[in-house]
């Protein structure tokens, strides 16, 4: 016979011992209160569920029949709702993370498939709001899509305490158009994700605090007009001098074929320096080099 890692048996003895907890629970006081508040029909149903899924294992339907009921079966689930429950909550939320898929849309029901349904349906009476409340925290954290009013198992409350949303709302609160925020992104100057859905509609979204980033640039933003007349150069030397480098513009006709350019004031404000008292004879004003 093989010997066995010490890895593989601590986990075996671990499950043994729990085999033992519910063995003693069930003949001694089912009635009380021994796992997360639960009484033991309680806890069973927990474990019967959450067993049914692995790191990265997802059952297409949740249907049993008295042929799944077999010994392997049986040490299996248990093996799993060990694996999901100890060290709560660090292993139920490394299952969630596994589970998550890489491509995401906006609706978790289609993301996380039953794994949502076991929590929401199956899992769905109070005494299991714990469960929820672990994966709502891990949605928060790290879902990228967008919490709509679709997800109607969510209250209001959780989906506005959602801390994303999608870019072109974000950027309509801010005062910046739709087209303006789209460009933003392509250019990679504001954070975001991409949410893709299975038709190849791709929606944005982004962290709240996103609003505050684009509303400075906004007010930091000058058009060529507005940039050449600060500089007192006319507009075709200042487009050379963007053309060539010399000044960078966050977002050019150019490269980013927008209507309108969009340059920074502060980049601008580089180029004009007050002389000082000792150098004002020496010096030469910026736009009589240009002219």
């Amino acid at each position: 016979m093989a010997r066995r890692s010490p890895s593989t048996r601590e986990t075996a003895e671990n499950l043994l011992k729990f085999q033992k907890l519910l063995y003693d629970w069930r003949e001694a006081a089912p009635e009380q209160r021994r796992l997360f508040g639960l009484d033991f029909y309680q806890a069973a149903k927990l474990i019967y569920y959450l067993g049914q899924f692995d790191l990265g294992v997802v059952p297409v339907k949740m249907r049993f029949s008295a042929e799944d009921r077999t010994v392997e079966n049986d040490y299996l689930v248990l093996k799993r709702a060990v694996k999901a429950i100890s060290n709560w909550p660090s292993g139920f939320t490394r299952l969630i993370q596994s589970i998550q898929p890489e491509c995401t849309t906006n609706s978790l029901k289609k993301d996380f498939k039953s794994f949502y349904f076991v929590l929401y349906r199956s899992l769905k009476e109070p005494c299991y709001q714990f469960v929820r409340d672990i994966f709502e925290k891990c949605i928060n954290e790290s879902w990228p899509g967008v919490l709509s009013a679709r997800n109607t198992s969510f209250s209001k409350k959780t989906r506005l305490l959602h801390p994303r949303q999608t870019l072109s709302g974000i950027g309509k609160s801010a005062g910046i158009t739709h087209s303006t925020v789209s460009h933003f992104a392509k250019a990679n100057l504001v954070p975001h994700n991409v949410v893709n859905f299975p038709t190849g509609r791709r929606s944005l979204s982004a962290d709240k605090n996103v609003k505050t980033l684009l509303e400075s640039s906004q007010k930091d933003r000058l058009t060529l007009k507005e940039a050449a007349l600060l500089l007192k150069v006319s507009k075709r030397r200042l487009r050379i001098l963007l053309e060539n480098g010399v000044l960078k513009a966050r977002l050019s006709p150019i490269i980013h074929q927008t209507a309108s350019w969009h340059i920074s004031k502060r980049e601008i404000s580089v180029l004009m320096i007050t002389p000082t008292q000792q150098s004002i004879s020496n010096s030469v004003w910026f736009n009589h080099l240009l002219s």
